[in-house]
């Protein structure tokens, strides 16, 4: 058994120091993809257990339909293929030809260099290999550090959003955080919460999962000016839990949302 060294990772590695690195953040559903992904949008998956799902078929509120509907922005930054990463979500395949709220990794950097970032942006790597990709800091390559893409693609795309955030007009206003949808597979010798997990939505999947149990750790980061350097944050304040046994999760992006905003 093997890890990544600092030395290997001094992009992750470098942030986590200088700013608040989670070591009891869990993905939501111990599982793949999607079903996390929707956490993050939607503080449930739905009862969805896979990636297989069809473009429009998710028609749950989104954290973006709250924020628009409360007069705040939103807006996607994509690399990949945004028909198989976020629009099976209905509420983004209504707005995918809205270029003011989706748009290409490359608009993000001159929207960050303006000053004209929505409150709420969400960027998704690059999962494929694209050799034609117009975007000249990604090369055309993976960097979403999913086995077995190269970490270092991944450390690229670290490094040129916080420069993007850190030289652009509104760095003191920005929290940045950096996440993981899944574990990728790895070990990890933390068990995830088995108890006290409150089911989401009452849903059950086909073959009786009940969503009362969170994942394995990912590494979760967060940036800002305002972050005490090296700070590392374990289990929420209790005055911030809405259970007892809370810990932070996907759908803890939602609420630090509505905390902000």
């Amino acid at each position: 058994m093997s890890s990544f060294l600092p030395q290997d990772i001094p992009i992750l590695s470098t942030l986590a120091n200088e700013f608040a690195l989670f070591d009891h953040y869990f993905v939501s559903y111990p599982g793949c993809t999607n079903p996390n992904r929707m956490f993050v949008h939607m503080g449930t998956c739905d009862g969805c257990v896979d990636n297989e799902q069809e473009r429009g078929q998710i028609k749950n509120t989104t954290l973006q339909e709250v924020l628009e509907k409360n007069g705040l922005s939103w807006k996607y930054y994509y690399e990949d293929d945004p028909v198989e990463w976020f629009l099976w979500i209905e509420y983004f395949n209504q707005n995918f030809n809205n270029t003011a709220k989706v748009a290409q990794m490359e608009q993000f950097y001159t929207d960050a260099q303006n000053g004209n970032l929505a409150n709420y942006t969400f960027i998704n790597p690059t999962e494929t290999v694209r050799p034609n990709m117009n975007n000249t800091r990604s090369f055309g390559l993976p960097n979403d550090q999913h086995p077995d893409h190269s970490v270092k693609e991944g450390e690229r795309l670290m490094k040129n959003v916080y420069e993007a955030l850190r030289n652009g007009p509104k760095w003191n206003e920005t929290l940045f955080i950096i996440t993981y949808d899944e574990h990728g597979g790895f070990y990890d010798h933390v068990p995830p919460p088995q108890e006290g997990v409150p089911n989401p939505d009452g849903k059950v999947n086909a073959e009786g999962f009940n969503f009362d149990r969170l994942g394995i750790r990912v590494p979760t980061i967060v940036i800002s000016p305002w972050i005490e350097k090296g700070l590392l944050i374990k289990e929420p304040q209790q005055q911030q839990k809405p259970f007892n046994t809370s810990q932070f999760e996907h759908s803890s992006i939602i609420s630090t949302n509505f905390s902000q905003n």
